[in-house]
């Protein structure tokens, strides 16, 4: 619910990427962290508790309990 909250510069439809666009987007358009992992709308279905994350610059997608402390990168979809 964090990035659906959000108001940025008039845009309300922030939402979380899926692992496949944090891995298009490799780190062109995020920068590294101390922490290297961001969290991704992609639940995993056999386990409701977890969810996936994606490294920086990563290839792949990995996963963990969504009790985990990882960082957000919220996207919105521009209006046509």
């Amino acid at each position: 619910s964090y990035c659906s909250e959000q108001v940025l510069d008039g845009l309300s439809n922030w939402r979380l990427p899926t692992a496949e666009e944090l891995i298009a987007s490799a780190d062109a358009n995020f920068t590294n962290t101390s922490n290297s992992f961001y969290w991704t709308s992609s639940e995993m279905s056999t386990v409701a508790s977890s969810a996936y994350m994606v490294g920086h610059g990563a290839t792949e997608k990995s996963w963990n309990g969504k009790n985990a402390s990882y960082h957000v990168r919220c996207v919105t979809e521009e209006e046509e």
